[in-house]
């Protein structure tokens, strides 16, 4: 026991210290935590904020693309999503359906018969706005009992976007949000608004980046552009110089190897004989020279 208060002291574990040094890790731990969840909120808001702009893009391009208010862009697309339709659809669907107003207003016979079924006629598509001809369709398209015949007059009048909807739901969620959305309309607008500034302001910036940055760019290349051939003359020229000295090398190697070569052969051949055998002092000789032969042929 008295070994282990020992270790616990010299550890620190009952120590001031120890104590000390455990408010500082909380310390430290809870000044991390406070410091990420800033962090994260940051990142939190910047991206609501990004998605708020360009979902404020989409709507108000959507409203002034088709002629129709901005609350009525945001009532469809509350609408749709109540309806089993997709929210995402909205901008296709006004799209379509204007696309199949003016294919009627340009003598479509097949548009105009479309629209006619629904209860809207050539004077409605002359004198209404579009806003007043979307809510006459999606309200003649409701009172249509046949559901097969409802959804293909349907297609025939906002396009193909509009499958999968309720259209008969579609109708009464209209109606009920009718308004609703006014609250919201100056905002997304004011949202778009600043969206273009934005759009703006970086085009001016990169304009002016363009402007300052690229000359010195250009001036920087043009130098490097200018040092190109005496630098690439450098490089030849220590290539050369690297060539000259793999010869060099290659030659001192090669006469290293024949110098050994010449001192095989001639030893090999006096030590035949001197020991009588004539005919291998002739073979080791011949072989030698061969030898010699081989490895300067290599050489060259």
């Amino acid at each position: 026991m008295a070994n282990i208060a020992n270790l616990g002291v010299k550890m620190g574990l009952d120590t001031v210290d120890f104590t000390q040094a455990l408010e500082a890790a909380k310390k430290s731990l809870d000044n991390f935590k406070e410091t990420a969840t800033e962090l994260l909120s940051i990142a939190a808001f910047t991206e609501m904020t990004k998605k708020a702009l360009e979902y404020a893009d989409t709507i108000v391009k959507t409203a002034n693309a088709n002629d129709v208010t901005t609350a009525s862009v945001l009532e469809l697309s509350r609408a749709l999503e109540e309806s089993g339709g997709n929210a995402e659809n909205t901008s296709a669907i006004y799209s379509g359906f204007t696309q199949k107003v003016e294919s009627a207003a340009l003598g479509s016979a097949k548009a105009q018969e479309a629209f006619a079924r629904v209860g809207v006629s050539l004077k409605d598509l002359a004198t209404l706005s579009s806003q007043q001809l979307f809510e006459k369709t999606i309200s003649g398209l409701a009172n249509i009992k046949d559901a097969a015949e409802r959804n293909g007059l349907a297609f025939q009048t906002l396009g193909r976007q509009i499958r999968g909807t309720d259209i008969v739901g579609l109708n009464e969620h209209l109606q009920e949000a009718k308004g609703t959305m006014n609250q919201y309309a100056a905002s997304v607008e004011q949202a778009h608004e600043l969206s273009l500034k934005l759009a703006k302001d970086s085009r001016d910036i990169g304009l002016e980046f363009t402007r300052s940055v690229i000359p010195a760019v250009d001036m920087f290349y043009e130098g490097l552009h200018k040092l190109a051939d005496p630098v690439k003359g450098l490089i030849q020229l220590f290539g050369i110089f690297v060539d000259v000295l793999a010869v060099t090398f290659n030659t001192a190697e090669q006469g290293i190897i024949q110098l050994g070569d010449i001192t095989k052969t001639v030893g090999l051949s006096i030590a035949d004989i001197l020991s009588g055998d004539i005919a291998k002092a002739k073979k080791d000789w011949k072989g030698g020279l061969d030898e010699m032969s081989s490895d300067y042929a290599k050489y060259e």
